[in-house]
């Protein structure tokens, strides 16, 4: 039987490696331009493109351009997927020919406010985890509707974030089909006992959820 616990969910943000998988051309960026001789501004751009490790391309509105100038430290805040991301970094150069545009340096880590539109429940539910062809047995920690925090029993010492994987829960009930989840792996988080796992689910988990829900009793969800 599996035992959960209601948990509330809150903007709790996460330092995470940053990755371009979820990004695409066309993406609004929010920008902040600091500056310690006048208030901070902020403008409203769209992502261009990018260069791995090099540089991100901007392109602001014709009427901001002048506000940005190289070696000036802005902070980038974009939406994907109903997750706030955000981060710290500086303009490598402008150009304005063809085009007026921003490069910025390439970020290594990024904050995820990580705003949850669904109700998570703290369990501990064995479950398998199949990426690039292997898997990994662990425990499910934390389970919604949109995703789960998972503990490997073996530890991974290789960044996972972005990676396409499958979530297979084995034996939620006796007499069940194994149920095989799509999703992406969003983040990695140390642990008192061992690197958490968060993973968004990319397919329906509807079938997971009402499993869930049947295997446990009314007395056994409580509310905080």
């Amino acid at each position: 039987m599996v035992e959960l616990t209601h948990t509330k969910d809150g903007a709790d943000p996460v330092t995470e490696a940053f990755s371009t998988t979820s990004l695409n051309p066309g993406l609004s960026v929010d920008v902040e331009i600091e500056s310690q001789i006048k208030p901070q501004l902020r403008c409203r751009t769209s992502l261009v493109g990018w260069r791995k490790d090099k540089y991100l391309v901007l392109r602001p509105s014709d009427s901001q351009y002048h506000l940005f100038s190289s070696e000036s430290y802005v902070i980038l805040r974009y939406l994907v997927e109903g997750q706030i991301y955000a981060f710290k970094t500086r303009i490598l150069a402008t150009t304005a020919n063809p085009e007026r545009l921003i490069f910025c340096y390439y970020p290594q880590q990024v904050t995820n406010l990580r705003l949850r539109q669904h109700t998570r429940y703290a369990t501990r539910l064995f479950a398998q985890l199949e990426v690039d062809n292997n898997s990994a047995e662990g425990l499910i920690l934390d389970i919604s509707a949109s995703g789960c925090q998972f503990l490997p029993r073996s530890a991974r010492p290789d960044d996972l974030s972005g990676s396409s994987v499958n979530v297979v829960f084995p034996f939620l009930r006796q007499g069940r089909d194994i149920l095989k989840i799509p999703a992406v792996i969003r983040n990695q988080r140390l642990l008192d006992n061992g690197v958490g796992l968060g993973i968004q689910f990319t397919g329906s988990v509807e079938a997971v959820m009402k499993l869930l829900m049947l295997d446990t009793p009314a007395s056994d969800v409580t509310t905080d």
